[in-house]
């Protein structure tokens, strides 16, 4: 019988290595997390990688995701103030295009 109070994988990984040391013993059941597991389930627990290992890769592939959200949102921003811009410009030069006429036009007038 062995108890680990952590992470099951990891003793399930120590004890497939001592399997392979003492080829006489042997898993006949497995009580992980409060749920009964078969010996096959429970050889298939060595093959994981720790808990803090998926944690990490999980967290590793949400920042990707939030990073690449985060550049979209950001070259649509950077599109949307550039249409403003262009707005805001053409605007100026129709203002400043208006004053000229005006302006013309009274010097025309004097």
């Amino acid at each position: 019988m062995a108890i680990s109070y952590g992470d099951p994988v990891h003793l399930v990984k120590i004890l497939s290595e001592f399997i392979k040391t003492q080829p006489t013993f042997e898993i006949k059941i497995g009580l992980i997390q409060g749920k009964v597991a078969s010996p096959e389930e429970v050889k298939a627990l060595a093959t994981m990688p720790p808990r803090e290992v998926i944690f990490a890769q999980l967290l590793g592939g949400i920042q990707g995701t939030a990073t690449q959200l985060g550049a979209v949102l950001y070259r649509a921003i950077q599109q949307v103030l550039g249409i403003i811009r262009a707005r805001a410009d053409q605007l100026e030069k129709m203002e400043s295009g208006k004053q000229k006429v005006e302006s013309g036009a009274q010097e025309k007038e004097q």
